[in-house]
């Protein structure tokens, strides 16, 4: 009963994260849930869009090191900004955008919202894990290959601080 409540949780904070679409590139939604002590969702919706080209997106999320240069990249961090390599994630893309092999593809002269889901275990070396930062972000215009720089990447990240755990008793 436990894993189905959660599953309608998470379903649920898709719908409502759900963005609407405005802007070239933004994000519009950034939420972290901590479920219970051991378990961390952290969701980061973004939109992107052309008016004259097609955007390819990407349709895998990667956490560190070991990353295609066509993924999405995203670390876990202490609250001190140091990066935590242990504790087991799951990272998932959500998009209405059609799916052509490791990328999404936007339609010309529409803006696309995408939803970044990462579903963080914390392991006893990293429970002080409290924040999600995307690293990279790659994308095609056209044919053109690009991705974001630095400084325009610091609106994807979302910390947990403060968030209390859900209650998940069946009572």
């Amino acid at each position: 009963m436990q894993k189905f409540s959660l599953f309608l949780l998470m379903c649920t904070l898709v719908l409502v994260s759900s963005p609407s679409v405005s802007h070239a590139y933004t994000v519009t939604n950034k939420q972290a849930v901590r479920i219970n002590d051991t378990y961390t969702l952290y969701l980061i919706s973004y939109a992107f869009g052309h008016k004259s080209r097609t955007f390819m997106m990407p349709a895998v999320a990667s956490r560190g090191e070991t990353v295609d240069e066509t993924d999405l990249e995203y670390t876990l961090k202490t609250p001190e900004g140091l990066t935590v390599k242990d504790g087991v994630s799951a990272a998932t893309i959500w998009t209405k955008a059609a799916k052509q092999g490791d990328h999404y593809t936007t339609a010309v002269g529409t803006s696309t919202s995408f939803t970044l889901a990462v579903l963080h275990a914390k392991s006893a070396t990293s429970s002080r894990a409290n924040t999600l930062s995307v690293e990279a972000l790659p994308f095609t215009i056209g044919t053109t290959k690009s991705s974001l720089a630095k400084h325009e990447l610091a609106p994807y990240t979302v910390s947990a601080t403060g968030t209390a755990p859900l209650n998940t008793n069946d009572e």
